[in-house]
Parts: structure tokens; sequence; C-alpha cells
């Protein structure tokens, strides 16, 4: 049984280094972002770590924060990886940001005692219906201009995307939901490789079109898909779970990577009595000047 590892990166040369470093590069998958910083990277990356397969310039995508390219960025890292998976084999994606807890012998010691077990937590959306209509109903264009998330001109970005949508819909109608039962989950998530080629299997063009004009489908699309495979109740849950309110409906939904559940904080060395006492086996948000310490620390405990 081998862990192939799906890595989508646009960030950090320095931790990225870091993170194929802790993992077998024999088995590292890595999209890169074509119009991020380590666009020009790969030669780097290829240097320190010759064994792990970097999509090239023609295989990459511009990858768009809440766009569909995310869902197509995924696709691509998955095909591949079925191409070189052997029975027994499971995928797992992790962030350029990502970084292991806990050693890779212990990791690997998780992975053999649960050799069945889709490591994806999703919930049903119908207990939300005004997110289902707004998922549903619009036509959402996929355009962000300013990439400066709370700034002025990326809520007038915002704005212009909600005009535009609002627009189409009227001229163009509602979009037709492919799915009654439309369920999200954590993009970081670990399937075997049957259960990844069955989704693979379940996709379609016109499911596809559906879910071009969502905000963030890489949450939605492939919860919906798992959803309705044979391997539904193959999870840790046996199936579907029911959030809490009051929290992060997502960060209820981690599968085996720690993230916070502001979705957006940094983590640092003050996290790191509460990583090494979690369950989880990965964690995310690391920066390589922030959570310098934290890193550090933690190889610490590696045997």
């Amino acid at each position: 049984m081998a862990v192939w590892y799906l890595i989508l990166a646009h960030r950090d040369l320095t931790h990225l280094l870091n993170l194929i470093g802790s993992i077998d590069e024999s088995r590292v998958i890595i999209h890169i972002d074509r119009n991020s910083n380590l666009a020009s990277c790969r030669s780097e990356i290829s240097q320190f770590f010759p064994k792990a397969l970097i999509l090239d310039e023609n295989s990459s995508l511009n990858v768009k924060w809440g766009g569909f390219s995310q869902v197509e960025a995924m696709l691509t890292l998955m095909r591949i990886a079925l191409t070189k998976m052997i029975e027994g084999d499971r995928l797992l994606f992790l962030s350029g940001s990502d970084f292991p807890i806990r050693d890779r012998y212990a990791i690997e010691r998780f992975f053999c005692e649960h050799p069945k077990t889709q490591f994806f937590e999703y919930y049903f959306l119908d207990s939300r219906q005004s997110d289902v209509h707004r998922w549903s109903h619009y036509h959402r264009w996929d355009l962000r201009m300013f990439k400066v998330r709370g700034s002025k001109l990326y809520r007038l970005n915002s704005l212009a995307i909600r005009v535009l949508s609002f627009c189409e819909t009227k001229m163009r109608g509602a979009k037709k939901n492919p799915s009654k039962n439309l369920a999200s989950g954590s993009q970081w998530f670990s399937l075997t490789k049957d259960c990844a080629a069955e989704l693979l299997s379940l996709t379609s063009d016109s499911s596809d079109e559906f879910f071009k004009t969502m905000f963030a489908p890489d949450e939605i699309y492939f919860a919906t898909l798992f959803s309705q495979s044979s391997y539904s109740e193959s999870n840790r849950s046996c199936g579907a779970f029911y959030p809490l309110s009051g929290s992060s409906r997502i960060s209820q939904a981690r599968n085996l990577t720690y993230v916070d559940e502001s979705l957006d904080y940094w983590l640092t060395f003050r996290d790191y009595d509460q990583l090494r006492s979690s369950e989880f086996l990965y964690a995310r948000k690391f920066d390589s000047v922030i959570s310098s310490t934290l890193v550090a620390q933690l190889k610490t405990t590696w045997k």
C-alpha cells in the first residue's frame, strides 16, 4: 500500500521544499498555478527532488480562488495519479502550505490500519436552502481581477461579480441543478484507488457546466460526487454527518488535515501542543517565516 501525494501549490518555495522533503518524493505529483510566484521554480524544485513529478506549464492551470479552475486542477492530478497507482494504493490531497504533524512511519502505519477507509467527511446542503438556491439559481462569474482579499478593489470586484451574475441569470434563466442533493466537505481528502476511479467516472459535461458558475465549487463538487458513489458510507461517519450550529461547517468536515476554524489562520509555535494532541496527520496553513519555529519543533518529534 502506497500513498500518492497530490499537491496544489502557488506560493512559498521554501516551505514547499520543506513539505516535499517530509514525504516520499517518488510519490509526489505537484500542480503549480500557472500565474503564481512558483511558476518559474519548477527546475529548482526538480533539482532538490528529481523523483517528484511536477506538471509542466502546458498542463498547469491559472487557478483562481473560488473558481472552477481549482476543481480542474484537482481532476488533472487525480487522472495522472490513477495511471501510476496499483491496487491498494490511495491518493491524498495537500496544499503547498500543509505540513505533517506525525512522522512518515506513523502515517504509513495509520493508513495500513485503515486500508479501505475513505477519508472524506461530508454533509448535505438541504438544510441551507438559501445557499442551495443561490448556488443552484445564479450564473456566477469566475472573474477575479484583484487578489488582495479585504481590499477595496477586491470588494469592488466581488460587487461586480454579483451584478454580472444577476444580469446573466435574468437573461439566461436559472441554472438547472443536475443533482437533487448537493453535498459539501473539505477538498483535502484521501481516497483509495478504486474510489477515486469511480468518482472520475461519475463526472459529466452537464454536471461540470452547473459547477462552473458556482462560487467555491471545490468544496461541493467532490463531496457531491462522493455522496453519490458506492463508497459514500465507507468514510468514518458511515455516510453524511449533521453539522453542529455555531461553528464553521467546513472546519467540522476536516478529514486528516487540521484547519483552523477561521480557515485563514497561519499556524505558529503556540499551536504546537494542540496539533500534537490532535488526531490529525497533517495541518495547514504553514508559512516559511511565520511557522518556522513550529516546523522545526515538529521535526524534532519524528523518528
